[in-house]
């Protein structure tokens, strides 16, 4: 009988370790789904983003460093939108952004950005001018980040007809330009 008592107590040990050790999975998974839609959170860009690089970087055989979300959209997806927001669509000159820009072929001397975004001519000059004015809403708008582009390396781009030179040494000509700026762009 003392053999039956004490396996009845070993039994019951043993379930309670069992029960135990069951208890302590459950809360660990419970914790795990808890805490995993936060750590995704914290570590999840958004879903329409674009990972955008600076024009020293595009260049630079370093892949090091964070990467940047871009937001920005395209010329197309500006010229379409019901408004801007950060500047009066109808109004807004190319002078006054963009004051080394050329005017577009076809276009009146003083243009509205609008009506640069709405130029069609397939001029390199004329597409790096739609480019530049989206990539100029897309930081007046915040929507791309200023580590990767401003509004003077914009106005410094259009005014030299989209020669420029992303790092010392290194010079890119028209469509080099615009095929950087295009990689800003997470819309047309």
């Amino acid at each position: 009988m003392d053999r039956d008592e004490g396996s009845e107590n070993s039994g019951a040990a043993a379930n309670a370790v069992v029960t135990s050790s069951m208890e302590s999975r459950r809360r660990l998974i419970r914790a795990g789904l808890v805490s995993a839609p936060v750590l995704m959170t914290l570590v999840s860009r958004p879903v329409h983003a674009v990972d955008c690089k600076s024009a020293s970087a595009t260049v630079s055989a370093n892949a090091s460093g964070k990467a940047l979300s871009c937001l920005g959209d395209g010329p197309v997806t500006w010229r379409d939108a019901a408004s801007w927001g950060v500047v009066d669509k109808a109004t807004a000159l190319l002078s006054t952004y963009l004051p080394s820009a050329p005017v577009p072929t076809g276009l009146p001397p003083n243009p509205t950005l609008l009506q640069v975004l709405q130029s069609t001519s397939g001029l390199a000059t004329d597409v790096l001018a739609r480019n530049v004015v989206a990539a100029l809403l897309n930081v007046l708008s915040g929507k791309n980040p200023s580590q990767v582009v401003t509004q003077a390396m914009l106005n410094t781009i259009i005014g030299a007809g989209g020669n420029f030179n992303p790092s010392p040494g290194v010079p890119w000509n028209t469509a080099q330009t615009n095929a950087w700026l295009v990689t800003l762009f997470v819309t047309p």
